[in-house]
């Protein structure tokens, strides 16, 4: 995957991947998700602006308890340096990961409030 914006031509700052070192797409559920519709999406990902960034690293020690936090849709994810903490978008702070999953809480992240509350992610078996 590359790691510079198709728009901008930007690549992100110094040592950027050490607090974000994931980043992704969030899709509605509309239908299968085959191998070319993965491609589809992971192509059309600006990683520079990503809709979903994982924020980890030193701000995790500000928020104790915390295995990181993903970032839905907020302006915090940009890569290329700027920094802005206001604007609409959601925080996920993942508090619990084990072999069968994940959970933690979600809140506003930003100036405009949105909803909160938990969540969790569970391996399913057939």
């Amino acid at each position: 995957m590359r790691d510079s914006s198709s728009r901008t031509h930007l690549g992100p700052v110094l040592n950027d991947t050490v607090a974000h070192p994931l980043y992704g797409v969030m899709v509605l559920d509309s239908g299968e998700f085959d191998e070319r519709r993965i491609q589809q999406l992971r192509a059309d990902v600006d990683p520079i602006y990503p809709p979903v960034l994982l924020l980890a690293g030193p701000m995790r020690s500000l928020m104790a308890g915390t295995g990181g936090i993903l970032l839905l849709e907020t302006v915090s994810n940009r890569r290329d340096g700027v920094m802005s903490t206001d604007g609409t978008g959601m925080g996920m702070w993942v508090s619990q990961v084990d072999a069968n999953g994940f959970r933690g809480r979600f809140r506003h992240w930003g100036i405009a409030l949105t909803d909160k509350g938990h969540y969790c992610a569970s391996r399913f078996r057939r």
